[in-house]
């Protein structure tokens, strides 16, 4: 089957109620780069097929009135994170990479006895590596996007046109496809990159059955 961002919200609310029963919850963060709180079902998008979001919406906490702290991703991200504003946090512009020692939700869980996981877009700005920022296991966009790439793909149609964006033209030229609106979508679902990243928090899940975790998954698509 293939494990997609819908049907991995509807394991990942899985997974938290089975450790409501256990007396201590799972914690599962999703993140999504550019998504709009109104491109959901829950706000009363009649385009947005969210299904999955709006059963969690339902039976949860739904907090429409929040705002970003910052219109930059990584200051976004880390405050976030921190639970401080980004002056505080010391992550301001987009390459900034955040303190080691500053205080993070994944550090806390772990002092309350949570395994802690981070995968996918968090714009850490440091080599990931184990225990950084109070994660046991990292699989962030470094990382993430080597893999992703190694595995490979599809090869597309014949004759399907392309150019090299000029704005780019060095080592690994970004692509314009000339009809991307005749392209098979579907054929391609498997091979994007959420479904990679899926693949690899399906294995994290499967192994973490027994454990309290906290996991973030976070997404470069919207």
């Amino acid at each position: 089957m293939l494990f997609t961002r819908r049907n991995f919200v509807a394991s990942a609310a899985a997974a938290t109620v089975a450790a409501q029963a256990r007396g201590k919850p799972n914690f599962v963060f999703i993140l999504a780069d550019d998504h709009a709180g109104y491109v959901l079902g829950c706000d009363g998008n009649r385009q947005a097929e969210t299904p999955n979001i709006d059963r969690l919406a339902s039976q949860g906490t739904r907090f429409a009135a929040n705002y970003c702290n910052s219109p930059v991703c990584t200051a976004s991200r880390q405050s976030f994170l921190t639970g401080q504003l980004p002056h505080a946090a010391g992550v301001t512009v987009l390459s900034t990479a955040l303190d080691p020692g500053k205080p993070t939700i994944a550090k806390q869980l772990k002092t309350a006895g949570y395994t802690t996981a981070v995968f996918g877009k968090m714009h850490f700005n440091r080599p990931a590596s184990p225990g950084l920022h109070g994660f046991d296991e990292m699989f962030t966009e470094g990382e993430l996007n080597r893999a992703w790439q190694a595995a490979g793909g599809k090869p597309l149609p014949p004759g399907t046109a392309a150019r090299t964006l000029p704005w780019r033209p060095f080592q690994t030229p970004a692509y314009e496809w000339l009809n991307a609106g005749n392209l098979p979508y579907p054929r391609f679902e498997n091979e994007m990159r959420s479904a990679f990243l899926l693949g690899r928090v399906r294995e994290y899940l499967d192994t973490s059955k027994d454990k309290q975790f906290a996991l973030w998954v976070s997404f470069q698509e919207p």
